[in-house]
């Protein structure tokens, strides 16, 4: 089972399988090279999150957000401030571990 802090940290998009979106954490990427910067996830200790965007030279800024919760066994339930539905992630461990933003 995968304890909060596994999903806690900076996370960047590799890959997508079918409408799934799976992300590798940040410093450990192996992903292959992009053109511009990747999306990602920011997932904090605090109990919110942010997704990153790709901005002026080619690093990254904090978009939009809210509060992550556990949501059952190796997974956690991301709740956007707007009010627009739940995303579910789920913890897919692995070397490097991933996770999963499910669509």
């Amino acid at each position: 089972m995968a304890a909060d802090g596994d999903f806690v940290g900076r996370w960047l998009l590799d890959r997508r399988e079918g409408d799934d979106a799976v992300y590798q954490p940040y410093a450990s990427f192996t992903g292959r090279p992009s053109r511009a910067p990747r999306p990602g996830l920011v997932i904090a200790a605090d109990g919110t999150y942010s997704w990153l965007e790709g901005g002026t030279a080619d690093g990254h800024v904090r978009g939009a957000g809210g509060r992550w919760q556990r949501s059952g066994e190796g997974a956690i339930a991301l709740q956007p401030d707007d009010g627009s539905p739940k995303v579910r992630v789920r913890f897919a461990g692995g070397a490097p571990p991933s996770l999963v933003v499910e669509a």
